[in-house]
């Protein structure tokens, strides 16, 4: 007796069935696996180069100003340097003691602080796409031995 669900299921396309197989057996094609492998290997390096170039920000102080970094792929201090400068003016106008490596100081450590996080989960994500892809590529399937 055919269970209902299978009379209703299409016949499985000739395409569908390896050159090596026999008719009646089913196994699982290794394409699909490799494809969705490639898939989300692209996807994570794609997302890790995409994070790398995009501009990265850092908000030093609690008064709600941000300061452009550049990329990880080529930081820019330029805004922290200016940003370092006006809070060394602002200093010795206003007498205000200054902090711990200069007035100015945070801007740059900041900088250098976003530009690190950045680095460090991006340049691993971009790797494992790197090698996921290639491994998807250059894996071939076992043959068993019949």
């Amino acid at each position: 007796m055919v269970p209902l669900v299978a009379k209703c299921l299409p016949e499985r396309p000739q395409w569908a069935v390896p050159v090596n197989q026999p008719a009646g057996r089913t196994e699982a094609s290794p394409v699909v696996p490799r494809l969705l492998a490639g898939l989300v290997a692209t996807a994570l390096l794609v997302t890790g180069i995409i994070a790398l170039a995009s501009t990265i920000t850092a908000a030093p102080d609690g008064r709600g100003l941000v300061v452009r970094c550049g990329s990880a792929f080529a930081p820019d201090d330029s805004q922290a340097n200016l940003f370092a400068k006006a809070r060394e003016l602002d200093a010795e106008l206003t007498g205000n003691r200054p902090e711990l490596g200069g007035p100015g100081a945070i801007y740059a450590w900041a900088c250098d602080d976003a530009i690190g996080m950045r680095r460090l989960w991006a340049w691993p994500l971009a790797g494992i796409g790197a090698l996921g892809l290639v491994a998807a590529v250059a894996v071939r399937r076992r043959r068993s031995a019949e």
